[in-house]
């Protein structure tokens, strides 16, 4: 065989593993338009509507998250529409752009665009793989806005021209990168803490190149660039919470309800031990691409002179956002949302080089390929999951060839943990049939999902009743909540029984036992409401009709 053979063939090889990627990545993507909402999901949704709807953010609907995610929401009912489906739709958008932002990436660090498809590809896998609970979260749009932001911080790597044309560009590059990471910081304030690490390396890296008496200003330059382009989306939102009477209840969400509700799991932890438990998770939990890609691109040597810079540049952002998990202390999947698809990049690196050290032997081609189809189906932890992504993407599939069984299939694949999507459903059914369009409803509890699948609005700010639940501010919640309520009652008022989340509320105690300790919100029901019917764990109750 001559060499021209050996290339042909190289080259064929390296297009079929390409497109095998490429159907792969397709697939996933169909799952995760087919998602279905979970329980935050359907929070931020509900509060998206309203926003949509005029009304003002953290003073007529509430929730603990920045501003970010309901913006993000908000905007794919305004594109797609306000059916279950909207968010899916702008989620898949958002992640097939990491793999164009991988792309450009790897070809300025590792030689090759190529090497960034299939670093995107198992980022989408690794993302979908999360499944419905734990994608379309603010992390998961964050996500998005690092590996843009990192694509822009990055993109004077490897310049050698100073002048003022090549450097221009560059400029507008650092505070376009500045601006996503505050977009970042916008739907988890975490995620904008990296534009330190990206503003710093270019402050080195340009101090590096100017001449003696011209580095500490050639220093400063990229973190002037960096600071004015984070500032904008920031003033851009203050203005907007601004002009809603917002931002006083926005900054007491963010700096008094926030901590209190992260020191729940914090306390009487040691911040290096829950580091080094983010860190091992990071690496071995959400795919099996990532701790074999890491290790190989340890171990292999580098392809491209810019390997090392980029490399370190990508994991101390991971390790900033790292950081962020530990200190939240809960480890939700959903919180790793932004660091996972930095993980898939730096493992999809490894396995290039993995792939490029193979390509000229074609047995080990063959070996390498089987080797990435095993880790494929490798079964690994799921979190709140109860069977794997490929046993729930066979269900899916199923529900969709056989729609007289899609609502059994979907009740089965979207119950979890103690959210009831079959009682969710019924629950929602029963208030639409017995309520007019323009009836507002309360629900005590914590599945807001009753709002939007019954398509009725909520009586109140507080579309969940985690407020008045907390050991902090609780009294404040209520008052404002009994004051919603008694200016607006709703016709239907929903308990919701065992929703005990001591990692959330900070107690063992569900909404039902919650409600017999607040005496004023007993008191109005009491006075103005029937218990008519029980379903799953939600009591209905009913307004009297006004004495004639």
């Amino acid at each position: 065989m001559t060499s021209t053979d050996r290339t042909r063939i190289s080259a064929a090889a390296e297009w079929l593993l390409l497109g095998a990627a490429g159907v792969l990545g397709a697939f996933v993507l169909l799952q995760l338009g087919l998602f279905h909402h979970g329980r935050d999901q359907e929070t931020f949704s509900v509060i998206g509507a309203m926003l949509r709807d005029g009304k003002s953010l953290y003073v007529e609907a509430w929730d603990v998250k920045p501003p970010g995610i309901f913006l993000v929401y908000a905007l794919a009912q305004t594109l797609f529409g306000e059916s279950m489906r909207s968010i899916r739709m702008l989620e898949i958008v958002s992640v097939i752009s990491v793999v164009g932002a991988f792309a450009l990436l790897s070809r300025r660090i590792v030689g090759s665009a190529r090497a960034g498809c299939l670093a995107g590809v198992v980022a989408i896998l690794a993302h979908a793989r999360q499944e419905f609970w734990n994608t379309a979260q603010p992390e998961s749009f964050g996500g998005v806005a690092v590996a843009w932001a990192l694509v822009l911080a990055m993109r004077g790597t490897g310049s050698k021209d100073g002048s003022r044309e090549d450097r221009t560009p560059t400029r507008i590059a650092w505070a376009g990168s500045g601006a996503l990471y505050a977009i970042g910081g916008l739907l988890k304030p975490m995620l904008g803490v990296p534009v330190l690490v990206s503003a710093a390396l270019a402050a080195v890296r340009e101090g590096r190149r100017a001449s003696s008496g011209e580095r500490l200003r050639a220093a400063v330059s990229p973190v002037l660039w960096f600071a004015g382009g984070a500032v904008l989306p920031l003033v851009l939102v203050a203005v907007w919470l601004a002009a809603g009477g917002a931002l006083g209840a926005f900054l007491e969400t963010l700096f008094v309800y926030a901590p209190n509700y992260t020191r729940v799991d914090l306390q009487g932890n040691l911040v290096v031990g829950l580091l080094y438990y983010a860190v091992v998770q990071w690496v071995v939990k959400f795919s099996p691409f990532t701790f074999l890609g890491l290790a190989l691109f340890l171990a292999l040597p580098p392809l491209h002179r810019r390997e090392r810079e980029g490399a370190l540049h990508v994991a101390l952002v991971s390790g900033v956002l790292l950081v962020g998990v530990a200190l939240q202390a809960k480890f939700f999947g959903y919180h790793f949302g932004a660091v996972i698809p930095l993980g898939s990049l730096l493992g999809g690196w490894g396995l290039w080089k993995l792939w490029v050290g193979a390509r000229p032997r074609l047995l080990a081609a063959a070996a390498a390929l089987f080797l990435l189809a095993i880790l494929l189906v490798a079964r690994i932890p799921r979190g709140e999951i109860s069977n794997t992504f490929w046993e729930r993407s066979a269900s899916r599939m199923e529900a969709l060839r056989h729609p007289e069984r899609s609502t059994e299939i979907h009740d089965r694949l979207y119950s979890t943990a103690d959210m009831d999507a079959r009682s969710i459903r019924e629950v929602a059914d029963w208030i639409a049939a017995r309520t007019a369009a323009t009836d507002p409803v309360f629900v005590w509890g914590f599945d807001a999902g009753i709002y939007r699948r019954s398509g009725r609005r909520p009586a109140s700010r507080y579309v969940i009743n985690l407020p008045q639940r907390v050991g902090w501010g609780r009294e404040r919640a209520q008052r404002e909540l009994m004051a919603d309520l008694r200016a607006e009652p709703p016709r239907v008022f929903v308990v919701q029984r065992d929703d005990v989340f001591p990692r959330v509320t900070g107690n063992e105690l569900d909404s039902h036992t919650v409600l017999t300790d607040f005496d004023e919100l007993k008191n109005f029901l009491l006075g103005s409401y029937e218990l008519v019917h029980t379903i799953g764990k939600f009591d209905l109750l009913v307004r009297r009709s006004p004495a004639r």
